[in-house]
């Protein structure tokens, strides 16, 4: 790497260190400048600094395992700009939901219906529940995790568990 594409790589992930969504924006219209986007080494670094820099990569990056999972493993809301076909997988939803819960939003239907996903989603924040399928909603050992971690992820739990003596129990024990 030339001294120029370094001291471009090392501004940029100093911007993305820190960065904001609309900061991250502004490092990948910097970074189009410059070669520093031909750099696969560089590309993920700057995702394990930030994930949500995945939005602004070229869509051949957003279909490679090893740059989504840098990526969700950062922050799990990463999923959001990966490749369809990663929504669907469930080794990259785990390490995205373990990131961040609510990144359950972005995954498949399938995978919401996924009781292991669900249960690692549901560990933080708690109201990710709110994306679980119905199904899982009204499944209460996962609404119990939920309440636990959250007392208002109840809110997502089906009207039945809602209701439920042990849940509601759950939410004293918090008050």
């Amino acid at each position: 790497m030339n001294d120029s594409l370094r001291q471009d790589s090392a501004v940029i992930l100093a911007v993305l260190k820190n960065s904001n969504q609309a900061e991250s924006a502004r490092a990948a219209s910097f970074s189009k400048n410059s070669s520093i986007l031909e750099d696969k080494n560089f590309l993920l670094e700057a995702l394990k600094v930030n994930g949500l820099f995945l939005k602004y990569l070229d869509e051949n990056y957003k279909n490679k395992l090893n740059f989504v999972l840098a990526a969700v493993k950062n922050n799990g809301m990463a999923i959001e700009y990966a490749s369809d076909n990663y929504k669907e997988d469930k080794k990259v939803v785990i390490a995205a939901v373990k990131s961040f819960g609510r990144a359950l939003q972005f995954a498949s239907e399938e995978l919401q219906n996924d009781r292991e996903v669900v249960i690692a989603s549901v560990k933080w924040p708690g109201r990710s529940l709110e994306y679980a399928s119905i199904d899982l909603q009204n499944d209460k050992e996962i609404v119990t995790i939920a309440v636990k971690q959250d007392s208002r992820a109840l809110q997502y739990a089906s009207k039945k568990l809602q209701k439920d003596k042990d849940v509601i129990a759950l939410l004293k024990k918090h008050d």
